[in-house]
């Protein structure tokens, strides 16, 4: 198979043209990554040959001479690839860095200010949260000068607001200062919808009006974190019954009133709206709210309204960042709050993420219906191999079935084993048992979905995920073979 390499970015990020497939591959840090690439390689070339095995045509031997012919060619100028290049450059085909631990050695080797700035500021900033206290010093200590001499490289508006001085925050207009990141909304002539969850991604309008009295020397993440907590403990009490979370809602308001008083002033039933967001429901239906009445002037049904909306949009979201936007979009009046009250957006985002998290309409749901169907499958794949055995002219294919399932079992066991090298051995058995009962499609789509953190895998679950599905593309060929079977 040949390819094509075209520069793209920086020195990892290559993109690959597979001719023969017409896909494109990434194996940037930043995208596919190394390992998974070359594994996709290779497992592209040894299933079309396990896939001959199943057929049973005329043309089968013809075949099998081009896939031989098809792989050696791919061979000799992988060899002649490989032999060319710099080998310098050989750990981005073998190496298992991640995208944060090259973004981070960039930041280490970094011979100047340019360099490390490039390396931080130019891209995802999550990447590097395990040295965000060095960069904050770093910046501390230099953007003095930087603000001075104004070097080529340097914008202000690229700096997150937790990252700067608390001097130098105030002089950039504080929690008003507009960063240079262009939202989607911005693209298309819509208003902010929300003021982000993350720290570094505010986009408040010119108009907003001033912060609630609080400390000069409180910044936006310190309020966020304020917000946070205070969303937390009022999830922590949640009932499926309104009057219920009304209560205690109100009784939250009243204790952290300096906080609340500005975005009651605008919105004096919120209490209402957040206490049908708490209920748990379905969601079969969002009712629409007038778009030109006035927040001030929402009674209990209006509130209510907007408040059982959110079941529909989290039962048919699958994050609930996608759910808060959605939920923003259709209610425009609700953009004066997160425009009028910094954190708000933050608050409401933790009941987004519980609820889609803890709700049977939601993420239990699916990954309920996910595993219900993965169980199923291999129970299939099970009685069709049992069922394979008791016909002996099918025992070879039955032979070739078990083989199949089994390595797919193998390989996934073996993931597990290096994905979690650093966990005990309580943790390891626990991983492998849910590969053998075939639930391990289910738990990685519930990990991804709920952002799940685990600071001693050697990759993140979105990570393990592509690698579990690309061993389950074997399963494409195990369907084939039942259809032809059937007929």
């Amino acid at each position: 198979m040949m390819r094509s390499a075209q520069r793209v970015g920086n020195n990892s990020n290559f993109l690959f043209t597979a001719f023969k497939s017409g896909c494109m591959l990434m194996r940037g840090y930043y995208n596919c990554g190394p390992v998974a690439f070359t594994a996709s390689m290779i497992w592209a070339q040894v299933f079309p040959f396990v896939a001959l095995q199943f057929f049973e045509g005329e043309l089968k031997s013809e075949i099998e001479t081009g896939l031989m012919v098809s792989f050696t060619v791919w061979l000799l100028l992988n060899i002649v690839f490989l032999g060319t290049i710099d080998l310098a450059y050989l750990p981005t085909f073998f190496g298992t860095m991640t995208g944060s631990q090259y973004t981070i050695q960039l930041y280490k080797d970094a011979k100047d200010d340019a360099m490390r700035w490039d390396a931080v500021f130019t891209r995802r900033i999550s990447y590097t949260k395990p040295i965000h206290r060095d960069i904050k010093d770093w910046v501390k200590e230099n953007i003095e000068r930087w603000r001075s001499e104004k070097p080529s490289w340097f914008k202000v508006d690229l700096i997150p607001n937790d990252f700067l001085p608390v001097d130098v925050f105030e002089a950039e207009g504080g929690a008003k200062r507009r960063r240079s990141v262009l939202s989607l909304r911005e693209a298309v002539g819509l208003p902010p919808a929300r003021i982000e969850i993350n720290n570094d991604q505010v986009h408040p309008a010119e108009e907003q009006a001033e912060m609630p009295a609080i400390e000069a020397q409180q910044t936006l993440a310190e309020i966020n974190n304020e917000w946070t907590k205070i969303a937390e403990e009022i999830y922590a009490m949640k009932s499926n019954n309104h009057k219920s979370n009304y209560l205690h809602i109100t009784r939250k308001i009243r204790k952290f009133e300096e906080l609340f008083v500005q975005l009651i002033e605008r919105c004096p039933r919120f209490p209402i709206i957040l206490s049908f967001i708490m209920e748990e429901r379905f969601g079969f239906r969002v009712k629409s709210v007038d778009w030109t009445s006035k927040m001030e002037n929402w009674k209990e049904h209006e509130c209510a309204c907007v408040g059982k909306s959110v079941a529909t949009f989290i039962r048919k979201r699958k994050t609930g960042d996608a759910a808060f936007d959605a939920w923003s979009l259709h209610y425009p009046q609700l953009n004066a709050l997160f425009m009028d009250t910094p954190g708000l957006g933050v608050f409401l985002l933790v009941f987004f993420n519980n609820l889609l998290r803890d709700s049977i309409y939601g993420t239990v749901l699916r990954v309920s219906v996910g595993a219900f169907l993965s169980m199923l499958d291999g129970g299939t794949d099970i009685y069709t191999i049992s069922t394979y055995y008791q016909s002996e002219e099918l025992t070879w294919q039955a032979n070739a079935m078990l083989a199949m399932v089994s390595i797919n079992m193998f390989a996934q066991i073996l993931n597990v084993l290096a994905v979690y090298q650093k966990h005990p051995w309580q943790t390891k058995v626990k991983e492998i048992l849910i590969c053998l009962t075939f639930l391990r499609p289910a738990v990685d789509a519930y990990r991804v979905s709920t952002n799940h953190e685990d600071k001693l895998a050697n990759v993140d679950p979105l990570q393990e995920m592509i690698i579990n599905k690309c061993v389950e593309v074997s399963d494409c060929t195990k369907e084939r073979k039942r259809a032809r079977h059937k007929c």
